[in-house]
């Protein structure tokens, strides 16, 4: 009877992670650009992964984000849309543009909003960036197939051979030799008879 208990256990928590799971799937390995929708150069890319802890890490990386000087002081909030399609959640401040961010909720989109109080807990300022969840060519796509490279066909490789010899680079070389054998027996000559 206990092996049975067991078993009925066993397949109970199987079945409860699949479901669990399957909420989860949203995702694991994916990327969402948040594209600008004020007419600004700013945008940022975010890489989204589901951990083994089951928390959601995202790496933030922006260019051209412009923080104005003087008075006007503000911070550019992200914010998630959770996939259940309950209340949107703040992650964070996006800084100058590299950070990161942990969170166990499933989202399937962010936007990014310019807020004057950094900690306002709901979105009260214009959208300036948002993008929704994509999927990852390189990781999710096709598989390569082995021995293929995704570089093309290698070429091969030149090896320098040496340049055949004329024959008037021979005798050109064989005259200088030849002058320099002359200039030592005369010099020999000229060395022995001044004794």
């Amino acid at each position: 009877m206990n092996a049975y208990k067991k078993l009925l256990f066993g397949l109970v928590t199987i079945f409860g992670l699949m479901i669990w799971g399957a909420n989860r799937a949203d995702v694991l390995a994916d990327e969402i650009n948040l594209r600008n929708r004020v007419g600004e150069a700013a945008r940022c890319t975010v890489y989204t992964v589901l951990m083994q802890d089951a928390n959601y890490n995202l790496l933030l990386d922006c260019r051209d984000i412009l923080y104005p000087g003087g008075a006007s002081v503000f911070s550019y909030v992200l914010w998630a849309v959770p996939t259940n399609g309950g209340n949107h959640f703040r992650l964070g401040t996006i800084d100058f543009g590299k950070n990161f961010f942990k969170t166990k909720t499933p989202f399937n989109a962010l936007y990014v909003t310019k807020e004057t109080d950094s900690k306002t807990r709901t979105p009260a300022g214009p959208v300036m960036m948002q993008g929704s969840l994509e999927r990852n060519e390189f990781l999710d796509g096709p598989a390569p197939t082995p021995g293929a490279s995704e570089l093309g066909e290698p070429t091969p490789t030149p090896i320098a051979t040496p340049a055949p010899r004329s024959l008037g680079r021979i005798f050109a070389a064989g005259g200088v030799l030849a002058f320099v054998a002359i200039f030592g027996v005369i010099l020999v000559i000229f060395v022995i008879t001044r004794k």
